[in-house]
């Protein structure tokens, strides 16, 4: 929504607005930086640290995009380390370089399975007294990993790999409404060398890891002992 409307201010006078009555939903239309976006001032002041809405360039703009990518992935980081000196952390610099590069290569990722071009990035921390939350954002407009998995142009030893667990899996009738074929192929894709580029379907193994690098490294620094917390 916040991209919607920063799109739709390039070319409209005026957009009105109402925010929702609930407190929890208001909070978290606040704290996404919907109103930041709409120059809406907060009447009572709560702790926000926003991240600028970032705005990747269309296909076609490789060039622009290569020094793009790795200015905001560096941009971002220091963005986090001011998130954890909040609290008096900070992050080692081996740790802000790993995560740079993990940053700059989702970003890349996005560009290589969008068909319409563009990422976009934003990210905010709520603070509280004694911890915060983060949460930052990465996508893209394009087909879902489960969309570019079927797709006709993945190599037939993707599709074969996969034939027989799927297969095994309709039998048993273990597809049910929290685990789907849609996330078989999600996680499918999370495997070493399962890529939709057909180019790379037999050459890269390296292939389908990127992703769970990045799960396994936000997944450390965001570990806590007080994660069980209410």
């Amino acid at each position: 929504l916040g991209v919607l409307v920063q799109t739709l201010r390039k070319g409209v006078d005026r957009i009105n607005h109402r925010l929702p009555r609930d407190a929890d939903a208001k909070t978290i239309t606040w704290a996404a930086g919907l109103p930041r976006i709409l120059g809406i001032e907060r009447p009572t002041k709560e702790s926000f640290m926003f991240y600028k809405l970032v705005v990747g360039p269309p296909k076609g703009h490789r060039a622009r995009g290569s020094s793009l990518k790795e200015i905001e992935a560096t941009l971002i980081v220091d963005y986090l380390d001011g998130c954890f000196a909040k609290y008096q952390y900070h992050l080692r610099d081996e740790t802000k370089t790993h995560l740079s590069n993990l940053i700059t290569e989702a970003l890349a990722n996005s560009e290589d399975h969008t068909e319409h071009g563009g990422w976009w990035m934003a990210a905010y921390l709520r603070q509280g007294r004694d911890y915060g939350d983060v949460h930052l954002t990465l996508f893209n407009l394009g087909r879902s990993v489960a969309d570019s998995l079927t797709a006709p142009t993945v190599s037939e030893r993707i599709r074969n790999g996969c034939a027989p667990a799927l297969e095994a899996l309709r039998k048993t009738k273990s597809f049910r409404r929290g685990y789907t074929e849609e996330c078989f192929w999600t996680l499918s894709a999370l495997q070493p060398g399962v890529t939709s580029k057909p180019d790379d379907a037999s050459s890269d193994l390296d292939r389908g890891t990127g992703f769970v690098r990045i799960i396994e490294a936000f997944s450390e620094i965001g570990s806590s002992s007080r994660a069980a917390d209410p």
